[in-house]
């Protein structure tokens, strides 16, 4: 039997509002921390609930068991989002980890009778991967709980449950890019590759117009150091000495989700880094490498999406240290790694020279089983598939024919041709020239180079080539063409 969806929505509002009671009053000490079951019928469901008390403390949230006709139809926890993932909850979901099963987390964004955002932990999970959704009012929750409207709600699954957070987001496809990405490739943590500094924040009483360049946010633009009008004296170097910047050092904003970046060169120098700022020192790579695949686009898009999983802030965002530390960074060999520091300065042939690297650094996944992931990653990119062939090949002028593993072949009759490969063992001398040939013969095409990670393109008669570290838009690859011309 189903519960009915408006008791449903009553019986969820009475548990809020029962936390919000019994969340108040549990900071005035402990007699006012109420241990008493609360108990709230409408129709045929009941709730019941208590505070959950561990040792001698009262967290933020209460135990509750909602019935139908005696029969249980949903237990588990409510509470504020910071039970998800705040430090000091961890003990609270490793806990609930070794003792319970968890079906579902929900969150509620918006309540009339809450001041913040609510989180609904839902046990007795079957046997299929726990579902975290996201819902922007209590409707949708209760949507969600009976099966409904299932487009209102944001909805991810995991089969693995971390204890360090269980936001929605952390296992949305935002987690899923990030594990692809990293698949086959080994990482390191920040931390083990550079060191850290935090900047530190000056009185605004010690601003001078004169001194050494005070850096903030604000003037971290495009990749480059604006200094500011904004200085410290000399004097003061004794006290910052550990945010006086070096060349080479990474600079990362740390407020209010911008996450800049800058590289900073001798002509930086001296500088100061404050409080908004992050100094990241390379030592376990070069900061050449380390900047450039930061910036890189799938990169950047792969080290934002690490940060903006570790942002937190009531009123505004920040990242913290620790949780810096852990970002992930892929490291290849060395000569890979010089490669992708070139990468903006390549020539044709150095270029697909460092695409062979990237191609050896990655490793063992079958060429079929490559093959099989670009063509379904370029379906997902608007490549269409009436247009890709494998049997598309290339005849030169003495009959020899080149077949590359996939051609697309675009409405004016130009052909994009795809050449996939894993190891560099497999790349033949005459593999090679028939490439040169490509690039160098009198008909336009495009020539597309990729071990499913690493995309480099290239177009005849342009020394030129696009290289970037996801499968490339048949638009990006116009665009990018246009942009040579």
């Amino acid at each position: 039997m189903k519960p009915n969806k408006t008791d449903l929505q009553q019986v969820i509002e009475f548990l809020i509002q029962r936390l919000e009671k019994h969340s108040f009053e549990s900071h005035f000490g402990d007699k006012e921390r109420f241990l008493e079951e609360n108990v709230f019928t409408s129709g045929k469901i009941t709730a019941k609930c208590c505070v959950r008390v561990n040792g001698n403390n009262t967290t933020r949230c209460l135990d509750f068991l909602i019935t139908l006709e005696n029969e249980t139809v949903y237990r588990g926890i409510i509470g504020y989002i910071p039970i998800l993932y705040t430090r000091q909850n961890r003990k609270l979901r490793e806990s609930l980890l070794i003792k319970e099963t968890i079906e579902g987390i929900i969150t509620i964004r918006h309540s009339a009778q809450s001041f913040s955002q609510i989180a609904i932990i839902i046990f007795d999970k079957k046997d299929s991967p726990t579902q975290f959704a996201s819902c922007d009012r209590v409707e949708n929750a209760v949507s969600f709980l009976l099966g409904e409207d299932k487009d209102a709600v944001s909805v991810c699954y995991s089969e693995i449950i971390h204890p360090e957070n269980w936001l929605p987001d952390y296992y949305s496809q935002d987690q899923n890019l990030i594990d692809a990405t990293f698949q086959r490739t080994q990482t390191k943590c920040l931390e083990e590759l550079a060191e850290i500094i935090p900047g530190k924040g000056a009185r605004s009483s010690d601003y001078r117009e004169n001194g050494i360049p005070y850096l903030r946010a604000r003037d971290i633009q495009k990749g480059d150091i604006v200094t500011g009008a904004v200085c410290l004296e000399s004097k003061m170097v004794a006290e910052f000495s550990r945010q006086l910047i070096q060349e080479g050092d990474i600079l990362l904003t740390k407020l209010f989700g911008q996450r800049k970046l800058a590289l900073v060169t001798e002509d930086d120098l001296p500088a100061i880094a404050s409080n908004g700022l992050y100094i990241i020192r390379p030592f376990g790579v070069s900061e050449r490498y380390l900047y450039r695949y930061l910036t890189s686009k799938t990169g950047n898009a792969i080290f934002n999406l690490q940060l903006k999983r570790i942002e937190s802030g009531k009123f505004f965002s920040s990242i913290s240290l620790s949780d810096l530390k852990k970002i992930q960074v892929p490291v290849y060999d060395e000569d890979t790694m010089l490669n992708f520091e070139q990468m903006d300065t390549l020539t044709n042939e150095d270029g697909i020279e460092a695409a062979l690297k990237i191609i050896r650094a990655i490793g063992n996944e079958s060429e079929v089983n490559i093959e099989k992931r670009v063509y379904d990653e370029l379906l997902l990119a608007g490549w269409n598939a009436d247009n890709l062939s494998y049997q598309d090949g290339v005849i030169f002028e003495n009959s020899k024919r080149w077949m590359p593993d996939l051609t697309y072949t675009l409405p004016d009759n130009t052909k994009v041709y795809f050449e996939i490969k894993s190891v560099i063992s497999k790349v033949s001398a005459e593999w090679a020239s028939a490439i040169k040939r490509i690039l160098q013969g009198p008909d336009k095409c495009f020539y597309v180079l990729t071990t499913g990670y690493y995309y480099e393109v290239h177009v005849t008669g342009n020394e030129n080539s696009l290289k970037i570290l996801h499968v490339p838009t048949l638009n990006e690859i116009l665009d990018w063409e246009r942009g040579q011309n």
